[in-house]
């Protein structure tokens, strides 16, 4: 009888496994790395879910108006279209000329495109000119997006968001008023209404030089 406990015990002990490093007890969780690897893949979730955070945020922040006269120069804006061509703000000195930040996946930029180019062909023989910056986007649906809303006037491609960056973009769409001496005299955080064309874009068109 002692015999066969014995034997019942060697056999038991045989089916344990070999002497070694111990491994994590994970329960009833499966385990799916070491703890290093762990932290670096919720690093990786924690740093995508912001950035997508960020892209459904930003066109949110864009619904108030920040102080309309601001009278400091515009920053250079200088960069390549949608069309391939060169583009440069500078070029455009001694006209007033209206800088619109945009998206073709912001909703609120849809919404103010028809009055952006309203605004463009109403005030374009008394020296209003028009310069958009294309936000983050992709340049084939931009262009999509410009073709169906019948805008004419050019954008600048600002793909990695820098120039968004010196112009200190908070939100989009943003628009700014350049006067004829590249002065920042107006600006706007949110789409653009028919009251502010006609209160910060229309006097500053229409002043005498």
């Amino acid at each position: 009888m002692a015999l066969g406990h014995r034997l019942a015990r060697r056999s038991r002990r045989s089916d344990l496994p070999p002497p070694g490093p111990s491994r994590p007890h994970c329960g009833s969780v499966r385990c799916r790395g070491s703890p290093q690897r762990t932290r670096e893949g919720l690093v990786r979730r924690a740093r995508a879910v912001t950035a997508l955070l960020l892209t459904l945020l930003l066109p949110l922040t864009a619904c108030s108006s920040a102080p309309a006269a601001e009278q400091e120069p515009a920053p250079e804006l200088v960069g390549t279209d949608l069309e391939g061509r060169t583009r440069d703000l500078a070029d455009l000195r001694g006209h007033t000329v209206l800088v619109t930040v945009w998206a073709s996946w912001c909703a609120p930029c849809r919404e103010e495109a028809p009055m952006i180019r309203d605004a463009a062909t109403r005030w374009e023989d008394d020296g209003l000119r028009v310069l958009g910056i294309n936000f983050r986007d992709n340049a084939t649906t931009a262009r999509a997006f410009v073709d169906s809303a019948g805008l004419t006037f050019p954008s600048i491609v600002d793909a990695d968001g820098s120039l968004s960056v010196e112009w200190g973009i908070t939100g989009i769409p943003q628009s700014f008023v350049v006067d004829a001496d590249g002065v920042i005299v107006a600006r706007r955080i949110g789409p653009i209404t028919a009251e502010w064309i006609d209160s910060d874009v229309r006097p500053v068109v229409v002043a005498p030089r």
